[in-house]
């Protein structure tokens, strides 16, 4: 194990993409990764900002009672009867 880890660490590097695909897709995929990040922290905050505001707003409580406190709520007819807050995922 231990020479396979020296032979991987001193072979050195012998090919380079040339036509700068390699960076592109490179781009693109942290471009997608910080998207994703992003969109979870988006879900996230508004989660827990609808949870903590529940405890002073009643019509907030009883929207996410009514959807059982799940974000991945896929039911329609709680998402159409709700006033306040409502999370839906088809």
């Amino acid at each position: 194990m231990f020479l396979w880890v020296l032979l991987v660490y001193l072979t050195p590097l012998v090919y380079s993409a040339a036509s700068g695909c390699f960076l592109v897709l490179t781009i693109l995929g942290l471009l997608l990764v910080s998207e994703a990040i992003i969109h979870a922290a988006t879900l996230t905050l508004g989660y827990v900002g609808s949870a903590i505001a529940a405890i002073w707003d009643t019509d907030i409580r009883d929207d996410m009672n009514q959807i059982r406190w799940n974000p991945f709520n896929s039911d329609e007819r709680a998402v159409l009867s709700s006033s306040k807050v409502s999370f839906y995922i088809r």
